[in-house]
């Protein structure tokens, strides 16, 4: 974080160029942005908010808006006993300096700042955003419009953390923390009874340990059936795709990428389409799984989840 008399010679120097948006545009890019995040409302800022229970693994906040167009910085601060860093600590602080077109990570402990930690801006002024801040075992992830910018390791432990601030040149259309455990195994029925065409399975998750597995059930002759497999092994650094009809295994199918790291979370998705399963992870496509069932739009009637695999959210859409 740079120092309040460095922020004000800098916005002096460069005068009305500096000042915020005007209301009618910031209302405007609020509008905007919550077009792509239904539920939104525009939220003032500066913000603030105090935390009614501890952060867990796996949670995440999903701070979304819009750049201001003559944007100099904006910074996000996850705070410790007061509602301000000083006197309270600042457990991770995220400063978007568009003037050196960075952001910087750092916290503040015991009336002092760590050691800076950067990465390139990769946002634009005037442009709308969305950044999560995923918290994990190893350190807190930061996501960028979809993509991990990086991973700030824990200088302090995460449950410490009571406020949330965001404040800086920007408007917020959504501040959002999310994210519960699932027991593992775990199962459930689609809430339509099936998987419908074009439908989406959504889950964020954390990979535990050497493998985890994921399956599209169905009803068979001889009892349950699994239509589609989906197992990752970090020792075979592949992902196993099959099925298990009336109690026999089919082929294997293992070609592609293994996005999959341990300890670290992922977002995945399952959708289903006419002629195959399409499978995304962080937002890219690795594969596809023709069908094996003859009627892909009835068949798939619910899903489980099993091995080392700690899911925070399951979303159907």
């Amino acid at each position: 974080m740079r120092t309040t008399e460095a922020k004000m010679t800098d916005r002096a120097r460069r005068g009305q160029a500096h000042q915020r948006e005007t209301a009618p545009n910031d209302i405007r890019s609020s509008i905007d942005v919550a077009m792509a995040h239904p539920g939104d409302a525009p939220v003032p800022v500066p913000y603030l908010k105090k935390l009614g229970q501890p952060l867990k693994a796996g949670q995440t906040l999903d701070i979304h808006g819009r750049i201001n167009r003559d944007a100099y910085e904006v910074e996000i601060n996850l705070l410790h006993d007061a509602p301000t860093i000083d006197p309270g600590q600042c457990v991770l602080n995220i400063n978007l300096r568009f003037d050196e077109m960075k952001i910087v990570m750092n916290s503040y402990l015991n009336g002092e700042w760590g050691k800076e930690e950067g990465k390139s801006m990769p946002y634009k002024q005037g442009e709308a955003y969305d950044l999560k801040i995923r918290v994990q075992e190893v350190g807190f992830e930061i996501w960028c419009d979809e993509k991990k910018l990086h991973t700030y390791k824990h200088r302090i432990g995460y449950d410490a953390i009571d406020y949330i601030q965001i404040e800086g040149d920007c408007t917020l259309s959504g501040v959002h923390w999310g994210g519960r455990y699932y027991n593992i195994p775990w199962e459930t029925a689609f809430p339509d009874g099936n998987l419908r065409a074009g439908q989406s399975i959504l889950i964020h998750a954390i990979s535990k340990g050497e493998s985890w597995s994921l399956n599209l059930l169905g009803e068979g002759e001889d009892g349950e059936d699994i239509l589609f497999h989906f197992n990752p092994r970090f020792g075979e650094k592949q992902i196993v795709r099959n099925s298990q009809i009336d109690g026999y295994w089919g082929e294997e199918e293992r070609e592609g990428p293994f996005p999959f790291e341990k300890k670290h979370g992922f977002d995945l998705r399952i959708e289903n389409e006419p002629y195959a399963i399409h499978i995304f992870v962080n937002n890219e496509r690795i594969g596809t799984f023709k069908h094996r069932t003859p009627q892909p739009t009835e068949d798939y009637t619910g899903i489980r989840i099993d091995g080392d695999i700690e899911v925070t959210n399951v979303e159907f859409v």
